[in-house]
């Protein structure tokens, strides 16, 4: 409410996140963890032994954010950083 974004829900800015964070470069087994997802199907005995570190979750964090702090100082609208990347859509 503050940015003055309007027509955005939880979900909404869940699916940027997660958008941004696959354009950062992250594997979708690193997303689905972040969100707090089920294991990727066919992933879950690799899951069990393959632990995702919780210092390698924060660096594809900070990486996202820092793409989206990028797009933000030089956004023309507070919405554009919603905006998938490469699609110039809104998210809400």
């Amino acid at each position: 409410k503050a940015a003055g974004i309007t027509h955005v829900t939880p979900h909404d800015l869940r699916r940027t996140f997660a958008t941004w964070t696959l354009d950062a470069g992250a594997p979708l087994e690193v997303i689905a963890r972040l969100l707090g997802h089920s294991p990727v199907p066919g992933m879950a005995v690799t899951g069990v032994y393959a632990q995702t570190h919780i210092d390698l979750l924060r660096r594809w964090v900070e990486a996202t954010v820092r793409n989206m702090l990028r797009v933000a100082a030089t956004a023309v609208t507070p919405g554009a950083v919603l905006a998938f990347p490469g699609h110039g859509e809104s998210a809400g």
